[in-house]
């Protein structure tokens, strides 16, 4: 019976946990269809699913790696720290790099992917970059509180991402009205948010090098 209610407990907080960014879209929608336009919600939209096209590069499966290799350190403590550390500084290795190329080919990219010129790629399409960095590293984190078991983190750290969402979007309509570059900043500004404190002030950084060859074997044929 308390087996029954801790597993019921745990499998709701993860799905709920799970679903609150799409309740937090649900949420911004009324504010989306009356700020913009038909034509700028769908550019918005097709910007968000490039976002989570980008968020896919940027991961290289570290998210995978990490659950492989947690079960081998999850009983030493500085082990595990380090290789969560580790993952993380791989993320912004790889996140960097994207970046860096997507400031060279990025209109073009954006272009193939919009079928027009009428994005303006430095400001629409870098933010889609970083918030698809933001977001590969919010997952792994959260990848890291099913793996030790910690439904009530996973939950609040979805709870608090998603608020943020929905608050710096708004806030950001208000002061850029009209503009789609107004929910694209409040995306990215959370995920920022979210990435400084999952990757810099829970687990500073650090890196096992010993772990890099791996990981390029491992994470590079499942991207």
């Amino acid at each position: 019976m308390v087996l029954s209610k801790k597993l019921l407990t745990s499998t709701t907080a993860y799905t709920i946990g799970g679903g609150l960014p799409m309740a937090a879209s649900l949420i911004l929608l009324p504010f989306y269809t009356n700020a913009f336009t038909p034509a700028q919600f769908g550019i918005l939209s097709l910007l968000i699913g490039l976002t989570l096209f980008y968020y896919h590069i940027v991961n290289v499966a570290l998210d995978s790696y990490l659950s492989l290799h947690f079960h081998f350190e999850e009983h030493n403590a500085d082990r595990l720290n380090k290789l969560v550390s580790t993952i993380f500084v791989l993320q912004l290795i790889t996140g960097g790099g994207f970046f860096l190329l997507m400031l060279l080919i990025g209109q073009a990219v954006t272009n193939l992917f919009m079928g027009t010129e009428t994005v303006h790629y430095f400001w629409s399409g870098l933010t889609c970059v970083v918030t698809a960095i933001t977001t590969s590293t919010l997952r792994i984190h959260q990848n890291l509180q099913i793996q030790k078991k910690e439904p009530a983190k996973y939950f609040a750290t979805s709870l608090v991402n998603s608020s943020l969402m929905v608050l710096l979007c708004i806030l950001f309509l208000e002061f850029m009205p009209g503009s789609i570059e107004g929910p694209l900043f409040g995306r990215m500004s959370a995920g920022l948010l979210m990435m400084f404190w999952v990757g810099f002030i829970r687990y500073p950084l650090r890196i096992d090098f010993s772990l890099i060859k791996g990981w390029f074997s491992f994470c590079w044929p499942l991207v």
